[in-house]
């Protein structure tokens, strides 16, 4: 579902500043889900797509000084996976002043969405009906996720906000393996190209995962072509 890595992330590399990024995650995910995208950063500030609308704009920034941070916002910074706007609703039931930020939304249009987290940034794709089974599987919010990680990791760098690099040193090993990876190359069919058991790919895989503290093997080519090692 995901096109090869490098091919996503070409573009969030080449954008110079939110708007493109945001006009590039929402043709990024645009196959996968078709919701306009909101960036929201450590100074509480919304970043919007160019899209969204001024009225929903203004309403959001007069309720967050009426009510402070959302429940919404709240309960997505103790989830680092994805969830939806309709799970969240089941979940946390708000009542009373808990309420404004799903009130403000149905009252927008916005009935749905997906929520991706890396605390205190936050992308929020919104949808304008209710999303229900292969819209929102676990394929899709894998392909959401990374894409969000993606464009967060270029925002920071526009806005200043990128931490300085860490150099991680990769064996020419392991990046070829995750190189491999990044285009979709199957673990046997990288074994089979570089002469190697499957057991041995694996361990290149594992020790490339853990030198750049990734949750998984996709999280560690994301986070090698978000670092450009590959």
């Amino acid at each position: 579902m995901l096109r090869c890595l490098k091919d996503v992330a070409l573009p969030f590399i080449q954008a110079t500043d939110a708007d493109q990024v945001l006009e590039t995650l929402d043709a990024v995910v645009s196959p996968v889900i078709k919701a306009h995208a909101v960036i929201h950063d450590p100074d509480r500030k919304h970043l919007y797509h160019p899209g969204t609308s001024s009225n929903l704009r203004a309403d959001i920034t007069t309720a967050l000084a009426r009510h402070g941070p959302s429940l919404m916002a709240r309960y997505v910074a103790l989830n680092t996976l994805p969830f939806t706007f309709a799970e969240a609703t089941r979940r946390l039931k708000p009542t009373g002043k808990d309420r404004w930020i799903f009130d403000l939304c149905h009252d927008h249009g916005i009935l749905d969405g997906v929520y991706c987290s890396d605390w205190p940034w936050v992308v929020i794709y919104k949808s304008d009906h209710v999303l229900k089974g292969s819209e929102v599987s676990d394929e899709v919010r894998t392909v959401l996720e990374v894409s969000a990680g993606m464009a967060i990791s270029r925002v920071k760098e526009i806005t200043g906000h990128a931490a300085p690099a860490t150099f991680i040193k990769l064996s020419p090993r392991e990046k070829t393996v995750l190189q491999y990876l990044s285009d979709g190359v199957l673990i046997s069919d990288i074994a089979d190209r570089l002469a190697l058991s499957e057991p041995t790919v694996k361990t290149f895989v594992r020790r490339a995962t853990k030198k750049l503290n990734a949750s998984s093997q996709l999280h560690a080519v994301a986070l090698a072509v978000r670092s450009r090692l590959i």
